[in-house]
C-alpha cells in the first residue's frame, strides 16, 4: 500500500528540485509552461517544460511542412509530448515513480490510485507556485494525462488551480 502523505512530500521535493536544475540550464530561454504529465494508470509522473524559443522553433518548421491553424499551434503550444525540454529530472522521480510503478504492475492499483496520483501531482505543483513564485510569476503550471479522453479536465481543472487570472486566460481556449 502506498504511503499517499510520502508521496506528495516527496514529488512536492522532487519537482522543486526538478525546477531549479530547469531553471539553472535554460540560460536566457524563457520558460512559459511545467507539466507533470502521467499515464491512465497513474504508474509514473513526469517533468515537462517548454520555452518560447523552443515552442517558436517547432512552430516554424511546422509552418515550413502544413498549413497553421490556430488549432494545430495551440496542439503544439500546450502538449507536454509535443515540447522539447521534456523529460527532465528523471533521477529525481525515480524515488516517486517507483512505488507508483510497483502498485499498478502489481495489480493493486485502483482508480482511487489514480486519483490520488492527481492530487498528489497538483499538490507537488502548487508547492511549487507558492516556493518559486518570484521566478514562475509568467509560467503557466499544470496537470496532464498522456492518451486520455480525461486529459482536457484535468488539465483545465489544474490550471484553474495552480495560476494566476492572466494565466488561467491565456491558456489553450478551446479543447484539442
Amino acid at each position: 500500500m502506498i504511503d499517499w502523505k510520502a508521496i506528495t512530500k516527496d514529488l512536492g521535493e522532487a519537482v522543486i528540485a526538478v525546477a531549479d536544475d530547469l531553471l539553472a540550464s535554460i540560460g536566457r530561454h524563457r520558460l512559459y509552461a511545467i507539466c507533470l504529465l502521467t499515464d491512465d494508470d497513474g504508474g509514473s509522473v513526469g517533468f515537462w517544460a517548454a520555452t518560447e524559443e523552443d515552442f517558436e522553433r517547432r512552430r516554424a518548421s511546422e509552418a515550413e511542412a502544413d498549413e497553421m491553424t490556430p488549432a494545430y499551434e495551440a496542439y503544439l503550444r500546450w502538449t507536454p509530448e509535443e515540447w522539447s525540454e521534456d523529460a527532465h529530472g528523471d533521477v529525481f522521480m525515480r524515488r516517486i515513480n517507483k512505488p507508483l510503478f510497483a502498485e499498478v504492475i502489481g495489480g493493486t492499483s485502483s482508480p482511487a490510485h489514480f486519483d490520488r496520483t492527481i492530487e498528489a501531482m497538483t499538490d507537488a505543483l502548487a508547492l511549487l507556485r507558492a516556493e518559486r513564485a518570484d521566478k514562475l510569476a509568467d509560467v503557466t503550471l499544470f496537470v496532464s494525462v498522456s492518451d486520455s479522453e480525461d486529459a482536457d479536465g484535468i488539465e483545465r481543472r489544474s490550471v484553474a488551480l495552480l495560476n494566476p487570472p492572466a494565466l488561467i486566460s491565456a491558456f489553450r481556449p478551446e479543447p484539442l
